[in-house]
């Protein structure tokens, strides 16, 4: 299974759909809200389940909200509806960003970016 992880990043949100690119299939979304408060809503979809809705906890920022999606995605001992057995099974990532107009088009993100 070749997993994608799609990521938009706008001011305060955080938008992500994972794709299973062997069955042409999206797998999962989600949204999170208002990052950098101690209550930013989240909203999360499998796709074979009913949306789910949570408050967490994004006081450090987007950091937060990244580490609460993997959460969410990845299954494990407290998460056992997460859509993943593992992260290394994402093999993309695709993230897309508003960049202060220094960069015209789609670019690899290096060291230099």
């Amino acid at each position: 299974m070749k997993m994608i992880l799609v990521i938009n990043i706008g001011s305060t949100s955080l938008k992500y759909a994972l794709f299973d690119m062997a069955k042409e299939t999206q797998l999962g979304a989600g949204l999170i809200e208002r990052i950098g408060n101690q209550e930013s809503p989240y909203t999360y979809t499998q796709m074979d389940r009913n949306s789910t809705k949570l408050m967490i906890d994004t006081t450090y920022g987007y950091e937060d909200a990244i580490i609460q999606m993997l959460k969410v995605l990845v299954r494990n001992d407290s998460n056992e509806e997460g859509i993943l057995e593992d992260i290394s099974e994402i093999k993309a990532v695709g993230f897309k960003t508003v960049h202060a107009g220094k960069l015209k088009e789609s670019t690899i993100l290096t060291d230099e970016v």
